[in-house]
């Protein structure tokens, strides 16, 4: 417990959680992979790329990415206001044979604003949609013992 306007602890109070069920153990449990993705380097004529860690189904990805993912950049102000910025637009276009990589190009409502995320002040994120079934990413890329079941 910490005092109002104070910087230090005033009185310390320990606490035990307990979680009742079943331990789920990834690959023991159920079968489980951990798909993610990075944002690469942008470039000046507003392109970049997009890579997963996991061989995906691409033409799932290019079908259903805007339901899949939220796209917006943020300012240096983000900390302070918490607003977000949307792109005017925000197309994948190209889809390499290694189905773990692919293009986008990128159009800002400011043109200035590439630069500023070059630089690294301000940052490009892409968030998935909660409530989607992203089953369809890894449908006939993984092994059937590679497939996470929900």
């Amino acid at each position: 417990m910490k005092e109002k306007n104070s910087q230090s602890v005033l009185y310390p109070y320990y606490c035990t959680i307990k979680v009742e069920g079943d331990i789920i153990v990834p690959n023991t449990t159920i079968d489980y992979v951990n798909i993610s993705w990075a944002i690469g380097e942008l470039f000046e004529n507003s392109t970049g790329r997009l890579s997963f860690n996991h061989t995906v189904n691409m033409s799932f990805v290019n079908e259903n990415f805007y339901e899949m993912f939220t796209i917006y950049y943020t300012d240096t102000t983000y900390r302070r206001d918490k607003k977000t910025y949307e792109l005017d637009n925000f197309w994948p276009h190209i889809f390499f044979a290694d189905n773990q990589t692919m293009n986008f190009t990128m159009v800002f409502e400011k043109p200035y604003m590439l630069g500023l995320l070059q630089k690294k002040t301000d940052y490009l994120r892409m968030n998935i949609t909660e409530g989607f079934n992203y089953s369809g990413l890894w449908d006939d890329y993984l092994p059937e013992k590679e497939r996470l079941v929900y």
